[in-house]
């Protein structure tokens, strides 16, 4: 067997996660902020995940994580600063790539057989095409498939061709299994002698007849004027028990096109008015009466600052650096017109996961160790990482510039957990949430049990009235402290490893275990177990060290 018969595939995923339904929870609980059509295909797929199995639907996560993983282990981009690098697909695409493979029918097949994405122009839906047209030839097991880059004209055709040519000689795995006809900027058709498949662009131009597409990719829906494209490609897909036809779409506005028929169609599955369980679609959409030019405002702050750190360093190992920023800049200069204090409550919903976690939102959530900064040593802390980062890098850039300002790492960031326990922030009012709980302590006695991740905190609701000792078990990087509200302030109690703490009198109090140690490198983290041993206590309880603001105070977990 020779290299060109060997049959790509992507690594085995065995994540417990779901990226799929993770993302439609986010957007169906507004913790992502996302338009009416497509919280309507967000609250689809999640409602078919209870009744779907009532119609013959069921979601396969190995089925949709193996095709997210395609992507990300076989794909590469090309273009610029991204030449070379993995297609690590956005939250929305796992979404469109998860939902189209994961969903199938009791016997086996693919669910979807039309798939409609309209979204702006740059959003990426022109590699994910050619990435959804590259998993159909190598990695559907669909023997001659047929995979088509289809368009009104040929020229349109061969721009997304282009970019799966491009996949191709990037990829050291297609790179090894397709056999190109014609050279250069003149290739023409990608074949995979495996599978005796091939991809080619089609158009209507051509005058071709008989296409059986196992996959047909259709660009710049919005530019057709007619169905003949579409309509010649799905009179083929009659012999293929799960064939695909893609379209990827900008927004049009002529209401008479087909474009706005698919549009139409789309938005009435998604919400449920009409039901095709053949049909999905993503369709990026302003609610009514929302104002683009506030979006616009708070985008174009967010991304001016992003050309302003690349003036800095624009290869910060500290990767946290750049959204946060970005998002702090919205916070700190928009006003009514920002968008960024909403990221907030991904970073409060997981308080154990540790500063410069890679979990998704995290870096943007993360604006509020920002503005604890600037709120200790005035915003011109914020710049002085950027000049630090121009000579610096990583874990080094946070260490010197809290260093010069008089602190460190540690220090910083407990005083920026506490301060994330307390919404102490002006932009407070714009965040909805509160800190996530890990437990409650039992109202007599007893232990409990956490785990904490390198700067992460986990908040105890303390429930026993009276003074308790707290005797903590873990790593000695590890030190507790109690914070109770009262009369509009919380109140800090540093207990370290051993203390006595009295909730008596608190409207809300809790027991927060921090975790002090600091990464070796940003996202190199893991989880560090811990046990709490609670005891009532004879001894008068340690006096409040410190207090702060809780106008803005919101009980945890509500």
């Amino acid at each position: 067997m020779t290299s060109q018969d060997k049959k790509p595939r992507a690594r085995r995923v065995t994540s417990r996660k779901d990226p799929v339904t993770a993302y439609a929870q986010a957007v169906v609980s507004g913790k992502k902020i996302a338009g009416p059509h497509v919280r309507d295909a967000c609250k689809r797929h999640l409602q078919d995940l209870e009744d779907g199995h009532k119609r013959g639907l069921l979601f396969d996560r190995e089925a949709a994580l193996r095709a997210i993983g395609f992507f990300r282990d076989v794909l590469r981009l090309n273009g610029g600063e991204f030449e070379g690098l993995p297609f690590e697909l956005l939250d929305w695409q796992q979404f469109v790539v998860g939902c189209v493979y994961g969903w199938k029918t009791v016997d086996g097949w693919r669910r979807f057989r039309v798939v409609y994405v309209e979204t702006a122009k740059g959003s990426g839906k022109s590699p994910l095409a050619a990435g959804v047209g590259m998993y159909g030839l190598v990695a559907d097991s669909e023997a001659r498939a047929e995979v088509y880059a289809a368009a009104t004209k040929k020229d349109q055709a061969m721009v997304l061709f282009r970019d799966a040519v491009a996949m191709w000689q990037q990829s050291p795995v297609l790179n090894a299994a397709l056999t190109p006809s014609g050279v250069g900027e003149r290739v023409w058709n990608l074949a995979y002698s495996r599978g005796g498949s091939f991809f080619r662009p089609i158009s209507a131009d051509d005058g071709q007849s008989g296409p059986r597409p196992h996959v047909a990719l259709v660009d710049e829906v919005h530019e057709h004027r007619t169905n003949t494209v579409v309509e010649m490609l799905r009179a083929g897909t009659k012999s293929r028990r799960q064939a695909l036809i893609f379209m990827i779409t900008n927004s049009g506005s002529n209401k008479s096109s087909p474009c706005w028929g698919y549009h139409d169609y789309g938005a009435k599955v998604s919400a449920g008015a009409l039901e095709d369980d053949s049909f999905f679609a993503y369709i990026c959409s302003l609610d009514e009466g929302e104002d683009p030019m506030r979006l616009m405002r708070a985008t174009a702050a967010h991304e001016f600052n992003h050309m302003v750190q690349y003036g800095y360093d624009a290869e910060e190992g500290l990767q946290w650096l750049y959204e946060s920023t970005a998002s702090w800049i919205e916070t700190a200069t928009m006003g009514e017109d920002e968008d960024a204090a909403r990221y907030a409550v991904t970073d409060f919903e997981s308080p154990q996961l540790c500063w410069t976690t890679t979990e998704a939102g995290h870096n943007y959530g993360q604006w509020t160790l920002l503005q604890s900064l600037a709120d200790r040593h005035g915003p011109r802390i914020v710049t002085r990482l950027w000049e630090n980062a121009a000579t610096l890098d990583g874990i080094e850039t946070m260490t010197t510039t809290l260093t010069e300002a008089g602190t460190s790492i540690p220090m910083a960031l407990l005083e920026w957990r506490i301060q994330n326990f307390a919404r102490d922030y002006e932009m407070a009012p714009r965040i909805d949430g509160a800190v996530a709980l890990a437990g409650a302590g039992k109202r007599s006695g007893g232990a409990v049990r956490g785990s904490v991740q390198e700067l992460g905190a986990a908040y105890h609701q303390v429930r026993a009235q009276g003074a308790q000792r707290y005797a903590l078990e873990g790593p000695d990087g590890l030190s507790m402290t109690g914070l109770g509200v009262r009369n509009g302030q919380v109140e800090v109690t540093p207990l370290g490893r051993d203390g006595v703490f009295d909730a008596t009198g608190y409207e809300f109090a809790v027991v927060m275990v921090f975790n002090g140690d600091v990464p070796d490198a940003p996202g190199d983290c893991s989880d560090t177990s811990y046990r709490i041993d609670i005891s009532s206590s004879r001894e008068v309880a340690a006096p409040a060290q410190s207090r702060v603001d809780a106008q803005h105070f919101r009980t945890p977990g509500s």
